[in-house]
């Protein structure tokens, strides 16, 4: 379960949510233990309004932790994208694939701009 955790905190990390300091109060412990993620799959099948919800829960209920911004919500709509795909696909998401490359090419695949 914790390496699930950790290789959580680095896809989130690739989306510009913060992954320093001390582990209790980076950002992406607050979002993982927040919304009760447990591994990257859950992401599987969120839309982007989802996303969005996610994000505004978030950041009313957290204001010690900070807020996740703008360009960092449209890079989990990316994330969520992309590993939804990947399941559709019978694929594997892995951290080694996900990098701001990645992120561009979903984020155009699904029509997601900062529009």
């Amino acid at each position: 379960m914790a390496a699930r955790l950790n290789e959580l905190r680095g896809f989130l990390s690739v989306c510009g949510i913060n992954n320093t300091g001390p582990r209790n109060a980076r950002q992406t412990t607050e979002l993982i233990t927040s919304q009760g993620f447990t591994s990257i799959n859950d992401f599987n099948g969120f839309k982007q309004a989802d996303v969005g919800r996610l994000v505004k829960a978030f950041n009313t209920g957290n204001p010690a932790s900070g807020t996740i911004g703008f360009m960092s919500q449209k890079k989990l709509e990316a994330l969520a994208f992309w590993v939804t795909d990947l399941k559709k696909r019978g694929l594997t998401p892995t951290l080694a694939e996900w990098n701001n490359d990645a992120v561009e090419k979903a984020r155009i695949e699904s029509d997601i701009t900062s529009e």
